[in-house]
């Protein structure tokens, strides 16, 4: 902030809180005090969006994007502000509507009223702005001379860290970085011609070395030439053996197969009969039956283990119903035993009634004698010991006939669970038995009906046990057996039908009879004995495969040979066109060779001296700290303190007393707001290079006692003897004797009202 910057004037039409609101700012310290919620903050706000939020930051300045900053039910608003620099005035107006893009525009102002605009549009009045109050960024007015509420200690409170990160980047070091990235291209460029003028003299290294290796390739190319030609003149005369070789073979092969056919047909002729008898059994029948008879029988013993197991339970039940009943229960008759059953439960209900008809005239009379003093039978008075004797023999009586009525109840219970089971498992016996009959019956017919086949089958087995290849299927199963047998037999028959076939077919494609074929067959064998071929190892694949071998070696051979003249050829041309490159390389390498000489400089300057953690840098950064520290304690001198700090490189703060040295969270809470106020003016002067023109603190002393809120307001108002113009928002009336300029705000029918305060007191009054 190169010259002074005094705010002149606000003015918010449906902002926030306020609907229509103009605020003159004079020279001094003004106070804005009213109420918390009353709209104060709102015109700080304000003035801080006017000079420094664009639209991209604008939803997170107030967290809603236009509608945060709109009056609640408003759809357009405006803030205009006026400020003095330097003697020029300039007002900036914003306007900004939830339906269209924001505008925006900055106008120099002259002293006729006369408004000439400089820019419009938000970023580039925001780029005016920047330019005009010469900051680098709005971190530089909201870290030293706008404290918003609740940011005031927001230096002292960051990390040693982000705060010298914050301070640098305000000091404008970025300037350096860009310094040292323009720098850098030339340094790039420097560094390519660096690597590339050593890239060159390796091409030129190895292009030589590529020569001498040509060189070299050529003459062995050469000699291996010569070899190749003799080896193809060699392997020509084998080839040509072997075609004749292989015409035979060829021929052999193709009727030896024709031949091997026939053979087999005829053995396999010998088995035909039996393959028709074998064939002929109906395997699915006898299968059926066999199956039927295995599966009856393990049914059959299924069902007797059922009854075996039910007759056990009957036992079981009979002995548990000789328990109950005190007599020996004998017999299979369940229907003898059910009827038992219920005999004993009909006596048992007729006991139980005389029981409980016992049960009650026993409680009966045990009521009569505890309330009369009269028999009741005899009419005769009764004693008290009399009276007594007569209960307990009765309670006792009664005690006696309740458990007797328990024991009934739980027989009976035990007799009809009995008599439910006896009857269940009657039921279960006498189905198991119809089930154990029918199987029983089944059983027997398929067995006679096995019986029938049997006789059969057996002399079918008998005729072709003792042929080899129908041996191996005879086992212990008859069914296995037949299967086998059947499945050998269909595979002789499938594959006799098929060879007769092929053969058929291979005789038709050679156009030719059988006895035709043996014959031209025999004379082929004699032809290849005379060339010395063993016909018993005699395999046409292998001439096939040698005459296939040969030839593509020829093939191999020849195509070396051609490339190997072509290689010859391709490399005297290379040779002749490395010359020409390493001619070219040279000239380059001349013109490289500038650039070279001058990169260590330029090494030395963006790797060392520029950059924010360059050698510059750290001797900026180093006077900046020593100049916020000094600027700082006189300050705090001036606004009375008692302390002074100091800053280390890192830019931790450590507060110096009269006691000794203490943190900073040591303070108390006047301390740190008088710490905070002279830290944000000693960046300001550091960074601006000049004290600023205006300060501006919204709620400097909240959540401060009254005493301290005092003391705040007291280095306030020596601040504002010190600066030009200071702006304090703040609920507390403290401050009202010491300011020289007041207004009220107040909320009322949900807008925010601003009046001075000469206005206010006749209001009051």
């Amino acid at each position: 902030m190169s010259s002074t910057v005094i705010v002149r004037r606000v003015r918010l039409r449906n902002i926030l809180s306020h609907e229509n609101t103009d605020i003159v700012f004079p020279m001094g310290l003004i106070a804005l005090v009213g109420p918390n919620g009353a709209g104060k903050s709102s015109i700080v706000d304000s003035i801080v969006y006017a000079m420094f939020v664009s639209p991209k930051s604008g939803r997170s300045f107030r967290g809603e994007g236009k509608k945060g900053i709109l009056r609640i039910g408003t759809s357009e608003g405006s803030i205009e502000l006026e400020l003095s620099v330097s003697g020029k005035i300039y007002r900036i107006q914003r306007i900004i509507s939830v339906s269209r893009p924001e505008t925006a525009k900055i106008s120099e102002v002259d002293e006729n009223g006369n408004e000439r605009v400089i820019a419009v549009g938000v970023d580039n009045v925001l780029d005016v702005i920047r330019s005009i109050l010469g900051i680098p960024s709005s971190d530089a007015i909201r870290l030293t001379v706008v404290s918003r509420q609740n940011e005031l200690s927001r230096l002292i409170e960051e990390q040693p860290s982000r705060r010298k990160e914050l301070i640098l980047r305000l000091l404008g070091l970025e300037e350096l970085e860009k310094a040292k990235d323009l720098l850098k291209q030339a340094l790039d460029g420097a560094e390519r011609a660096r690597i590339r003028f050593d890239e060159i003299r390796r091409m030129i290294n190895d292009i030589t070395n590529e020569l001498s290796r040509l060189e070299k390739e050529v003459s062995e190319k050469r000699e291996r030439l010569d070899r190749l030609n003799l080896e193809i003149n060699s392997l020509r005369e084998r080839l040509s053996y072997l075609e004749k070789l292989r015409d035979l073979g060829y021929r052999y092969d193709k009727l030896k197969n024709i031949v091997a056919i026939y053979k087999e047909i005829k053995e396999l002729e010998k088995y035909e009969d039996y393959c028709r008898t074998i064939l002929g059994i109906k395997r699915d029948e006898v299968i059926s039956i066999y199956r039927a008879i295995a599966e009856d029988k393990q049914e059959r013993e299924k069902l007797r283990e059922k009854l075996t197991k039910i007759n056990s339970e009957i036992d079981k039940l009979k002995s548990e119903l000789s328990n109950i009943v005190r007599e020996n229960i004998d017999g299979e008759n369940i229907d003898r035993i059910l009827e038992v059953i219920d005999h004993h439960v009909e006596r048992l209900l007729k006991e139980k009634m005389v029981k409980e008809a016992e049960l009650k005239l026993n409680r009966d009379s045990i009521n009569i004698i505890r309330e009369s003093t009269v028999c009741p039978l005899c009419g005769r008075e009764l004693s008290l010991d009399l009276r007594e004797k007569l209960s307990r023999d009765i309670d006792l009586r009664i005690e006696f006939l309740e458990k007797s009525l328990e024991e009934y109840n739980s027989i009976i219970t035990k007799l009809k669970n009995l008599y439910e089971r006896f009857r269940s498992l009657a039921k279960s016996r006498y189905e198991l038995d119809g089930q154990l009959d029918q199987i029983t019956r089944r059983l027997s017919n398929n067995i006679q009906k096995f019986k029938e086949i049997q006789e059969d089958l057996d002399n079918i087995l008998s005729s072709v046990k003792g042929v080899d290849v129908f041996s191996t299927c005879f086992s212990s199963s008859i069914i296995s057996t037949i299967t086998c047998l059947q499945n050998k037999a269909k595979e002789i028959q499938d594959s006799l039908n098929e060879k007769r076939n092929l053969l058929h077919k291979l005789l038709k494609d050679v156009n030719a009879d059988i006895n035709t074929i043996l014959e031209e067959f025999n004379n082929i064998v004699k032809e290849l004995a005379g060339y010395g071929v063993n016909l018993d190892s005699f395999r046409y694949s292998e001439i096939e495969n040698e005459y296939r071998k040969i030839s593509d070696e020829l093939n191999r051979k020849i195509s070396e040979s051609e490339r190997i003249r072509g290689f010859i050829e391709s490399s005297e041309a290379r040779k002749k066109e490395l010359n020409e490159k390493i001619k070219n390389l040279d000239e380059e390498l001349k013109e490289l060779e500038k650039l070279v000489k001058i990169y260590p400089s330029l090494d030395i300057l963006v790797n060392r001296i520029l950059g924010k953690d360059g050698l510059l840098a750290k001797l900026l950064t180093n006077e900046a700290r020593m100049l916020i520290e000094r600027y700082t304690n006189r300050i705090l001198h001036e606004l009375g303190m008692d302390f002074s700090i100091t800053i280390d490189e890192d830019f931790n703060i450590s507060v110096k007393t009269m006691f000794g040295d203490i943190d900073v969270r040591g303070l108390s809470g006047g301390e740190q707001v008088a710490l905070s106020i002279a830290l944000r003016i000693a960046l300001a002067y550091t960074v601006f290079g000049r004290l600023p023109g205006f300060f501006i603190l919204d709620e400097p002393t909240q959540f401060l006692d009254s005493e301290r809120r005092r003391t705040i307001f007291e280095i306030i108002k020596r601040l504002s003897e010190r600066l030009p113009q200071v702006l304090v928002v703040t609920h507390d009336v403290e401050v009202v004797d010491m300011a020289d300029k007041v207004y009220y705000i107040s909320k009322e029918g949900g807008r925010s009202v601003v009046r001075e305060r000469i206005e206010y007191i006749a209001e009051i009054t």
